[in-house]
């Protein structure tokens, strides 16, 4: 059933885009001698064209004795104008019912660039990749026995777009698809791979036809892209490929889709998504709104998105519907469907709420001292009340931290001490830092202090010149012989962001190095390594 919207967008939301709609317009699965096989499909939208690249065409299949799958067949890298139509066939050029020589958009047994045809047959839960036949000319599988003779589903990033049950007795999901394992689907290029889950596929997701195709013949609608107005393709004059079955415009009325985002105005509230439903005739209704999270290529429905809410609309007096987000500034894609489950529109758009954030856990001071082994070092927080979790973290290297201890966090408000208590018993060095977790789950990392045991007291390692460092590294350190020192920067996360080799000679090294570009302000760990010793020490970037 055709359809236009006309969308209201109120000061808080603003429309990316309007997607193109491509449906199956025919299929022939019936070839005589010398003839066959094809499908047409049909682009509904008045406002662009749409590459076919990410579309998939899956159809299911059974063979003696007991094997069953399905035919997977990826779209290659082809175009489809607005309005306008693209035919894939089992030959070029092919033959159909009282027409020869036709050439299609492509051939599925020579698959231009970017597409693919294969072949999953079931074993047990999963599925196993078996040879396709050469010059394939049933991938429309005639299932005997009741039922749907055929089972067409098109799919778009992973998303069921439409979906095509031929001979069907009853407008219901077939019984044997719906208990099929979900079926791995492998695209091509930058496409998405995902899984074809059958036993989810609602009723009003597909479209039906009660009569069997016959000999030599296939399924065709009506109209061009009118849902639900399949007819046996001899009930109307011979299968045209490329050409118009009948213009759908105008036919079914309006929509009017009305939309607005309330914000959430607390910390911790959900903002909603809101729309009204109204216009049209009733052939347009029930009318099946599904509203996604956008989580994947902002603006476009695919596989990475997630389904917040459908809803039957059954007329056009049932008010404002509400969806509450998951997160308050969550953009928004909506999913208008026909009463025959085609979808007639998507619409994309983008969410201006401004989210109300915890006030951030403030780090105001970590230190550390040493009397004889023990070590005690303290803290404070600022806005303790929104921290969830802290771990004082040891390493006697340097760049390998553990956990020492779990600290719990204080219930109480504003700025918090706390204390850890350490003993350095096997070692004469030991660096420490805070790692710390608000209730957003944003993690933060103290400074690294570096204490050592009372025999290591005075010892220094490295002189640095400039502490903090801008962009040039200044720094000396000693060495009692002429030998390649490796020189090493680290993060608070123990990846290496440098590595430099250094001539060192007997006496006092004077070394200064650009850094990286890359490196923002923060802590970082300078090591200092060769075959006589390792030296180590701690500088801030501004």
């Amino acid at each position: 059933m055709k359809r236009s919207a006309f969308i209201l967008a109120f000061f808080l939301l603003t429309i990316y885009q309007l997607k193109a709609q491509v449906v199956l317009n025919e299929i022939y699965t019936d070839p005589g001698s010398g003839k066959h096989e094809f499908f047409e499909l049909y682009n509904t939208s008045s406002s662009g064209g749409e590459n076919l690249d990410c579309y998939t065409i899956v159809t299911y299949y059974e063979e003696s004795p007991g094997k069953t799958g399905f035919y997977v067949m990826d779209l290659p890298n082809m175009s489809i104008p607005s309005r306008g139509y693209f035919t894939g066939a089992s030959a070029n050029p092919f033959n159909v019912q009282g027409q020869s020589g036709i050439t299609p958009n492509f051939n599925w047994n020579a698959m231009p660039a970017g597409g693919a045809l294969y072949k999953m047959e079931r074993s047990g839960a999963t599925y196993t990749s078996v040879a396709v036949p050469a010059n394939l000319n049933d991938f429309f599988y005639n299932k005997g026995g009741g039922g749907a003779n055929y089972s067409v589903m098109v799919y778009k990033n992973g998303v069921l777009l439409n979906a095509f049950f031929g001979g069907s007795s009853s407008s219901v999901i077939p019984a044997f698809l719906l208990a099929m394992p979900n079926l791995p689907v492998t695209m091509n290029g930058s496409c998405t791979s995902f899984s074809a889950i059958f036993s989810t596929i609602t009723n009003k997701q597909g479209e039906y036809v009660n009569p069997t195709p016959g000999n030599d013949n296939g399924y065709i609608r009506t109209l061009d892209g009118k849902c639900g107005t399949w007819v046996k393709g001899a009930s109307t004059v011979n299968h045209t490929p490329g050409a118009t079955n009948g213009s759908a415009l105008n036919t079914a009325g309006e929509l009017t889709i009305t939309t607005f985002i309330t914000c959430s105005s607390t910390i911790g509230g959900v903002s909603t998504f809101n729309y009204i439903i109204s216009g049209g005739t009733t052939e347009n209704y029930p009318a099946i709104i599904e509203v996604y999270r956008d989580r994947g290529i902002i603006g476009s429905l695919d596989a990475a998105d997630s389904l917040l809410n459908s809803r039957s609309i059954i007329n056009a007096s049932q008010g404002t519907q509400s969806v509450n987000l998951p997160k308050q500034d969550d953009k928004v894609i909506l999913v208008a469907k026909s009463p025959a489950g085609c979808i007639d529109v998507v619409l994309a758009f983008n969410n201006t709420c401004l989210p109300h954030y915890l006030l951030p856990v403030n780090l105001s001071s970590f230190k550390g001292t040493v009397l004889n082994d023990r070590v005690s070092i303290s803290w404070i927080l600022a806005n303790n009340e929104n921290a969830s979790s802290l771990k004082i973290e040891r390493s006697f290297n340097g760049r390998d931290y553990v956990i020492a201890e779990e600290i719990t966090v204080s219930k109480m408000h504003g700025h918090v001490e706390y204390e850890f208590v350490d003993t350095l018993k096997n070692s004469d060095k030991a660096y420490y830092r805070l790692k710390f977790i608000d209730k957003t789950n944003q993690t933060g990392y103290s400074n690294i202090i570096i204490l050592y045991s009372k025999k290591e007291t005075t010892k220094v390692d490295i002189k640095m010149f400039s502490n903090p460092v801008v962009d040039n590294l200044v720094f000396s350190y000693p060495s009692a012989i002429n030998q390649t020192t490796t020189m090493d920067v680290y993060n608070l996360s123990g990846n290496k962001l440098m590595t430099k080799k250094l001539n060192t000679i007997e006496g006092i090294n004077h070394v200064g190095t650009l850094l990286p570009s890359s490196m923002n302000k923060g802590t970082y760990l300078l090591i200092l390594s060769n075959s006589k010793e390792r030296l180590s020490t701690v500088f801030l970037k501004n």
